[in-house]
This record gives C-alpha cells, structure tokens and sequence, in this order.
C-alpha cells in the first residue's frame, strides 16, 4: 500500500505489458489502488496527452517508437502522483525536447 501511494518507477527498459494499450498501461497502476475503470482511463489518457501521445493512446508497446514506450513509461510513473519517483536513466531515449519537457515535470510532480 505504502509503494502504491508514494513511490513512481520509471524503468530504463520501460516494463510496459505488450498486449495492452498505452492508456492501458498507464492506468494499470491505479488499479491496485482500487480506483474506478473511468477515473483510471480519464487519468491515463489527460497525462498521456501531456506527454504528447494523444494520438498513440490506443497503442500497444510493438506499435510504438522506443522513445514513445519511454514516455507511456514515465506517464505510469507519474499517473498516481507519487511523492518519490525512482527513475534509471529517464531520458535516455528522449529527444531534447521531450528530455526538457520531463524533466519539467518532474520538478513540478504533476
């Protein structure tokens, strides 16, 4: 319970299940939390739209760029608004833009 309500994992490998989509992937962390299936897509899909992919929401991880899968990644991390992020090189695969774009977030713990 303590991990599920303050600590977000942002993986170098991303750890997306390939056969769901990326708003899918994205919401399945609040599913332990016990949250309603409308609360966790609308979450899921208005941060995934904040990472730029509104049009690859519907998307599985083979269907994506590397630099895609690592977005829907960090979206996970952050959907559940933790208050510890533990991330293994988050950026790696980002261009600068997007780089900078994360990094903002991350100080601003959206």
């Amino acid at each position: 319970t303590f991990r599920q309500n303050n600590i977000g994992f942002i993986f170098q490998s991303y750890n997306l299940l390939p056969t769901l989509t990326a708003v899918e992937n994205v919401a399945f962390p609040l599913l332990f939390r016990g949250e309603d299936r409308a609360i966790r897509e609308k979450k899921a899909k208005k941060i995934l739209k904040d990472m730029g992919l509104g049009e690859r929401m519907n998307h599985k991880p083979g269907e994506m760029s590397g630099g895609q899968q690592q977005r829907v990644g960090i979206a996970r991390a952050f959907v559940g608004r933790p208050k510890v992020i533990f991330a293994d090189e988050p950026t790696g695969n980002l261009d600068s833009a997007t780089t900078d774009q994360v990094m903002k977030m991350l100080l601003k713990k959206i």
